[in-house]
């Protein structure tokens, strides 16, 4: 049984003996937390059968039963993320969203991260209540923070290949090539060495996220040989592909190899998942070449187009004593 169910009251009665609200609390999942699957994404919810250390999902416990998740990531060097958050209708507006997004915060600041971001699209039904709730508990306001391109695999490495500079690179192979992710002592050197330059902030690099890549649909680019960039992807629970990252070598920016790259991958999604499977691109604000390439090659062959607002929070906050606690010291869902 998971354990924060182990935790929940069954409720109380008045002095007279008639029934009062039900027992409400919030705690850390731990175990298995598959019973509030039902409160976050289909892609996400893989992530609640097993928890890793990684995960923090606090859930709200309502007379015994499952009424809400706040559900998110806390990886080393990475901060926290909140993926989702969401209460039943039947117990919206009683406070239980804020004490779930208060109390994930907490945990996320026990656990080390000193920042928190939530991502969502600008599109999302519930992006509104989600805002109002975040502002309630002291987030900042949203500000934009990149694009997400969707689109069909196949479509996108036919019209990828047939750019003329593109066509070309593809024309004369040997100088570049897109490479299997096996890294050297050589390349992990050059990765730090990467990582370490301005056009590079937030990247983590094909090292630290060798655990949730996935070999197939990922790449090294290698110029004669020498590790200057990659294309990082990780297939979602829906056999989906989100392509979560790519880098090149500013020397060669004006190549057009990083979009060969992404060819590379799109062509080997659309062999292995069929032409019509999902790729999703995404690119950070914090890159505004790469935005600007985006909006003007990528989007118009794409199924749509969605700008990423961010929240962030610091610190520590305090949950409303009218939620009792229980339990230790990211597209989101109306709270």
């Amino acid at each position: 049984m998971n354990s924060a169910l182990e935790t929940a009251s069954s409720g109380s009665k008045d002095g007279i003996g008639r029934p009062t609200m039900p027992a409400r609390r919030v705690a850390v999942l731990t175990g298995n937390g598959t019973l509030f699957a039902g409160f976050t994404f289909a892609r996400f919810r893989h992530a609640l059968a097993a928890m890793d250390s990684s995960v923090i999902a606090i859930g709200a416990i309502v007379g015994g039963h499952p009424a809400g998740l706040a559900l998110g990531t806390c990886r080393k060097g990475e901060g926290a993320e909140l993926l989702s958050v969401a209460v039943a209708p039947a117990v919206r507006r009683s406070g239980i969203g804020l004490a779930l997004i208060e109390t994930w915060r907490e945990e996320a600041t026990r656990r080390g991260s000193a920042v928190m971001i939530a991502r969502y699209t600008d599109t999302n039904t519930g992006s509104a209540a989600f805002e109002a709730l975040v502002r309630r508990a002291a987030w900042s306001e949203p500000v934009e923070d990149g694009l997400m391109v969707t689109g069909r695999a196949g479509a996108m490495a036919d019209v990828v290949g047939a750019w003329r500079a593109i066509g070309g690179r593809l024309a004369q192979p040997g100088l570049y090539e897109y490479a299997p992710v096996e890294l050297t002592d050589a390349d992990r050197a050059r990765i730090a060495n990467y990582l370490a330059q301005p056009v590079a902030v937030d990247m983590l690099g094909p090292a630290a996220l060798s655990d949730r890549t996935s070999p197939a649909f990922s790449t090294l680019i290698r110029r004669e040989g020498v590790l200057v960039g990659w294309v990082l992807a990780s297939e979602m629970a829906d056999h989906s592909i989100r392509y979560e990252e790519a880098f090149l070598d500013p020397v060669y920016w004006h190549s057009g190899i990083a979009i060969g790259a992404y060819h590379h991958c799109y062509a080997r999604q659309a062999c292995l998942l069929g032409r019509d499977s999902i790729a999703t691109y995404y690119t950070n604000s914090t890159r505004p070449r790469m935005v600007a390439l985006t909006r003007r090659r990528f989007a118009p062959i794409a199924d749509r187009i969605d700008t990423i607002l961010a929240v962030r929070s610091t610190g520590r906050a305090t949950t409303p004593d009218s939620l009792n606690r229980k339990g230790k010291p990211h597209e989101h869902r109306r709270a």
